[in-house]
């Protein structure tokens, strides 16, 4: 079938339309989760430590995810070269006691497995929950130069002393406008 004149700006177009459409619902989604945070600030025991900020406890236990929705769940991070990628995701404490951890975040590699020269910022950059206590934690990356748009660089974010706690991320730089 030979291709219609202008089918392919006109999918071009579409496509870009609908990335935009889930760029500024991942925006409204950020925005939401740091207004969470900050009404979580509020609800606060008065001897809570600093890092423990964005916590908010939980009046209701959320359901546990299987094993396999767990591991298909990916925060997908991507912004233009210069700007900041932004996301959040929420921590729950499952264990029956008290757990203090810091976040880090594996090495970010291209598919090739070679390492790329940047590393993720996490607020708070610490959680200390009580059992069943959930907390908000903000990831953010500048895309530099060194990403080369189109292709997925992945890391894995951990939390070393709270364990199940491991959370893949896909960073991108994203494609030029045309």
């Amino acid at each position: 079938m030979p291709d219609r004149p202008g089918l392919e700006e006109t999918l071009r177009s579409a496509i870009a339309a609908n990335m935009r459409y889930y760029e500024a619902w991942g925006r409204i989604a950020t925005e939401w989760l740091l207004e969470l945070a900050d009404l979580g600030r509020g609800l606060q025991v008065p001897d809570a430590a600093a890092f423990r900020q964005a916590s908010v406890p939980a009046t209701v236990p959320a359901p546990r995810p299987t094993p396999r929705q767990a591991a298909s769940s990916t925060l997908v991070l991507e912004a233009d070269v210069g700007e900041e990628a932004t996301g959040a995701f929420l921590v729950e404490n499952q264990l029956g006691r008290p757990v203090d951890t810091p976040l880090i975040a594996d090495q970010i590699t291209d598919p090739g497995g070679v390492i790329l020269p940047a590393s993720l910022e996490f607020e708070p950059t610490a959680i200390s929950l009580a059992p069943e206590e959930r907390c908000v934690v903000r990831v953010r990356l500048t895309i530099t130069e060194a990403f080369t748009p189109g292709t997925n660089y992945r890391t894995v974010i951990r939390g070393p002393d709270l364990p199940g706690t491991s959370i893949p991320v896909v960073l991108r730089r994203a494609e030029p406008a045309r």
